[in-house]
């Protein structure tokens, strides 16, 4: 299945921006068309791979902006970013952001909801 980045951080940003306080966030798709070339995947996976680091970056930043951009870095291989200017995470939780149900906030009483299940 073929997958071409530009089409899913469109779809992504076209999707969530509904879900931003516009009047304090603005989100930026600064994958050009034609930028990355045409590479062989799971369109449906990297789709949702970008709504899922783009929507936590929606719950997080409260004001600022959120930016999904994408480089080849070889052949065949392309570093996709999403960047906010959200509260960010300690330097001594990163070890957890890929562990499933985990959450930087783990207590009863936190701020932000969800199952830690997005990454």
């Amino acid at each position: 299945v073929s997958a071409e980045l530009w089409d899913p951080g469109l779809g992504v940003v076209e999707v969530l921006s509904p879900l931003i306080r516009a009047d304090r966030v603005t989100l930026v798709n600064k994958i050009a068309p034609n930028s990355i070339p045409h590479m062989e995947g799971d369109s449906g996976r990297v789709n949702q791979i970008l709504t899922n680091l783009v929507s936590n970056a929606i719950k997080f930043t409260d004001r600022g902006t959120i930016s999904l951009s994408a480089k080849v870095l070889k052949d065949k291989e392309v570093l996709v970013e999403v960047s906010d200017t959200g509260i960010g995470i300690p330097e001594n939780k990163l070890d957890q952001v890929w562990a499933p149900f985990k959450q930087v906030d783990m207590s009863t009483t936190r701020k932000y909801g969800g199952a830690g299940v997005g990454f």
